[in-house]
């Protein structure tokens, strides 16, 4: 019967199938063969119970385990044993991997959810790094428990076999309870793998529509809305806002004149004020780009209301006065200068019609004309104001006499910092051009640095409104919200452009009551459809000298897209008249809030030859310095205080400076997941660059002229206009 039996083995050419009783392990090894290469095994298949035994002249193996389980199986021979050392070998491998891809798919599923807490790019590559390897390695460790599973469910399992390889194992059971338990953890690792991956981004979407709720002022319930519209004292989480002025004064005024001595300069402070914010005539609309986005609309009145218990003991800002550079001085100087204004050819055109006797008006006429004949108005102008010159001896110096023209002159710091009415030079100006050129329109409003909107009239006739995007638009609910457009401006002061008033014409209000007010100059509003000339016209000016240097982009800092973790975002920033961006530099806590810190990108101060791009800014000065000429319509400047990150050089040409990054820097700190600026401090400092005059002597029958000409305005001919050669030298001054 034996010889019987074994050719129906076919070695060569069929599967031989083995059992392992003890163990309940079944395999069906395929010898290599043409069934094989074919990726078909017709002749194997899964007994039901117990395999046949037979021999392959195998050599038995040394392996002490293996010995063991050959004891426990004595009626199975070589082969046999040698199967079932495979399988056993097979089993450690694919518990291996069970384990590997367990351990891969749990720290994969941590670092996807640490990533959602730490919101850094590199902790979500290695999550997904580690989430792939684990995947990989359950499914390999998986496809010997689904073929489990199907034996158990008596499904068949002979496609699982029919692998690239031909397949060692057809079939791999579970019936112990390790096996069972390799089966628990494998199934527990792919969900904790699932969830790891599809958790974080359904949780952080949760999240921020909540902030979305929060933050997006899409109409007047918005819960943010009334913190948003106002932060007077009245309104419930209105953000407090101190606005704190140092101001410099010259210690040594009259020693800069003669040229002895570099400016001195005292810094007093602080003064501080409550900024107060209401925006008024609130409205929403649609994008004007047609995207569907939502925009809001409003003008803001701020206004200022000084906080004595914040401010440096004993200030007062009324009866303060500082020694400061009189701006009117310069400003007068900016609008005679050659190619300056039509001033001046308004005055000389004006004398000929004027009452004035002829041989004055003959000598007043050869005065002002020619080459330097700007020098002369603007020395009768200086001569007539009290605070153009000084009247009585300046010092002891020898050098120093009575009439000196002086820039430098005591000014209260309410009256330097938000401006005041009626300035004693422009009124001299005033006086001249209201009788020779009558008609032209003057303001001896002089503006400071900041303007106090004393009224919601006031401001809704000075301001052409601005307008933001809200983050909504319209869309389906997955895309109600674009969160990279929140705050972003859409038009400041009606342009999408920098348009900057300088020729006023209109200085008065109707008030509440019916009654006319006079308030500072200002222009009409800007109107969109305006051409550039047509702005001109309504003494509109564009500071810089490219039109993408001219573009309003980003937001006004308050408010960013969420979340944000970006190393650069986008601002407006108004007071400079300038869009630039702000650059991530460090990680603060506030209150025990993790914040962003942003700071002004150095590149914005940088001169043009450090930066090329800054020659549409005309910052061919030192670098720090940005050129604030056209809008002031004199020279200035604006850095950071004490000349922080400047050209060490311009510290050099005063005394009294002395740059703290920690007091002197800007910065915003931003809370990363809502976008909001929890701490910002703004920073900025004003320099005014004076040049030596020294002024061309005039004849003594045109100075005759001259002298008789201000008489008959009614102005005082003092000695300084009697003087044939003033002379002013004035230095480099900070304000």
């Amino acid at each position: 019967m034996i010889h019987d039996i074994q050719p129906n083995i076919r070695l060569h050419s069929a599967p031989f199938h083995t059992i392992h009783p003890s163990r309940g392990l079944c395999f069906s090894l395929c010898p290599a063969s043409d069934h094989c290469k074919s990726g078909g095994f017709p002749g194997c298949r899964r007994l039901p119970s117990r395999c046949p035994a037979a021999s392959l002249g195998m050599t038995p193996s040394d392996d002490r385990k293996d010995a063991e389980a050959d004891q426990h199986a004595p009626l199975l021979g070589e082969s046999e044993q040698k199967a079932a050392r495979a399988a056993r070998r097979f089993r450690c491998s694919a518990g291996l991997a069970l384990l590997f891809g367990f351990s891969f798919a749990v720290s994969g599923g941590a670092a996807v959810f640490w990533s959602a807490r730490l919101e850094t790019q590199a902790t979500e590559i290695s999550a997904l790094a580690g989430g792939v390897v684990g995947v990989l390695l359950l499914a390999a460790a998986w496809s010997v428990v689904s073929c489990s599973v199907a034996t158990r469910s008596g499904k068949d399992s002979s496609r699982l076999a029919a692998s690239k390889c031909c397949g060692l194992c057809r079939c791999y059971r579970l019936r112990r309870d390790s096996d069972a338990l390799l089966l628990g953890l494998c199934t527990f690792a792919v969900a904790l793998l699932v969830l790891g991956l599809l958790v974080r981004p359904a949780v952080l979407e949760v999240l921020n529509r909540q902030i979305d709720r929060e933050t997006i002022i899409d109409s007047k319930e918005a819960p943010s809305f009334a913190a948003w519209q106002a932060n007077t004292p009245d309104v419930d989480g209105g953000q407090r806002v101190y606005y704190r002025v140092y101001v410099f004064s010259v210690a040594n005024p009259e020693e800069v004149l003669l040229g002895t001595q570099k400016p001195q300069l005292v810094q007093t402070g602080p003064y501080v004020y409550d900024q107060i914010f209401q925006r008024l005539d609130v409205k929403w609309r649609d994008a004007l780009d047609g995207s569907g986005r939502q925009v809001i609309t409003f003008t803001e009145q701020t206004y200022y209301v000084p906080n004595e218990e914040e401010s440096m003991p004993g200030a007062d800002d009324l009866l303060d006065q500082p020694t400061q550079a009189n701006l009117a001085v310069e400003a007068v100087r900016g609008m005679l200068e050659p190619g300056a204004s039509t001033l001046h050819e308004a005055v000389i055109s004006g004398i000929g019609n004027s009452s004035l006797p002829e041989d004055v008006k003959e000598g007043l006429e050869n005065a002002l004309n020619g080459t330097h004949g700007w020098e002369v108005l603007f020395k009768m102008i200086l001569c007539s104001s009290p605070e153009g010159h000084y009247e009585g001896p300046v010092n002891d110096d020898p050098r120093s006499r009575s009439g000196e023209i002086t820039p430098f002159w005591p000014r209260g710091v309410r009256d330097l910092w938000f401006g005041y009415f009626r300035d004693p030079t422009l009124e001299v100006l005033k006086t001249i051009l209201d009788a020779l050129a009558p008609g032209t329109p003057f303001f001896t409003y002089m503006p400071g640095i900041a303007y106090n909107y004393s009224s919601a009239e006031d401001t809704l006739a000075r301001s052409s409104g601005t307008a933001a995007y809200t983050g909504k638009r319209k869309g389906d609910f997955l895309h109600q919200v674009s969160r990279s457009s929140i705050n972003q401006y859409e038009l400041y002061e009606n342009s999408s452009s920098i348009w900057v008033c300088v020729g006023t014409s209109q200085n008065s209000i109707v008030s509440q009551n019916g009654s006319a007010v006079e308030v500072a100059p200002y222009c009409p509003h800007f109107q969109r459809t305006w051409n550039k000339s047509s702005a001109t016209d309504a003494g509109y000016v564009q500071p810089w000298a490219t039109d993408a240097a001219n573009s309003v982009t980003g937001t006004d800092g308050s408010l960013f897209k969420h979340p944000i973790r970006s190393s650069r975002a986008g601002v407006y920033i108004d007071d400079i008249y300038r869009s630039g961006q702000v650059v991530y530099t460090s990680d603060k806590s506030f209150r025990g809030i993790d914040l962003r810190r942003y700071a002004i990108d150095p590149a914005l101060l940088q001169n043009a030859e450090e930066n090329p791009a800054n020659a549409e800014y005309f910052q061919f000065g030192p670098t720090g310095l940005q050129n604030f000429s056209r809008i002031l319509g004199f020279d200035g400047q604006l850095s950071k205080p004490h000349f922080l990150d400047a050209d060490p050089r311009l510290r050099m040409m005063v005394s009294g400076l002395l740059p703290i990054r920690s007091d002197h820097d800007t910065y915003l700190d931003v809370e990363p997941y809502t976008g909001l600026a929890m701490r910002v401090a703004e920073r900025l400092q004003l320099n005014f660059d004076f040049e030596p005059i020294h002024f061309k002597r005039v004849p003594e029958i045109e100075a005759i002229a001259v002298v008789a000409a201000l008489d008959a305005f009614g102005l005082s001919a003092s000695r300084c206009a009697q003087r044939p050669l003033p002379c002013c030298s004035l230095r480099t001054v900070v304000c």
